[in-house]
């Protein structure tokens, strides 16, 4: 196998491999806040929830459920930050609040 052959047979094709699986990653997206959409920090997964560390509205958790609703995506600021005080009303102390379904009702 002379030189010519050797790169149109591996390297072409490693590299066209390479490129395919480049573009099928999604790329990375900052985490938002549900409620004021800025970029905050990710806290520790709890069960089926997701912690926000939000610099407007503090920490608190979100559950699967609520995103699981097609209905989440057109939830309006002042529904999320009266869902946020109901789940802050039932928290107990040194514990974060949990937003659920039953929170936008």
């Amino acid at each position: 196998m002379d030189a010519r052959e050797f790169f149109q047979k591996v390297v072409v094709r490693r590299y066209a491999s390479f490129v395919r699986r480049q573009r099928s990653r999604p790329l990375p997206r900052p985490l938002l806040c549900p409620i004021c959409k800025s970029a905050v920090q990710e806290l520790d997964r709890t069960g089926a929830a997701t912690g926000y560390a939000c610099a407007t509205h503090g920490n608190f958790k979100v559950a699967d459920s609520v995103f699981a609703r097609a209905k989440a995506k057109h939830y309006t600021r002042e529904e999320w930050e009266a869902a946020l005080d109901k789940a802050k009303q039932r928290t107990e102390p040194d514990s974060w609040p949990l937003v659920i379904t039953d929170d936008f009702f």
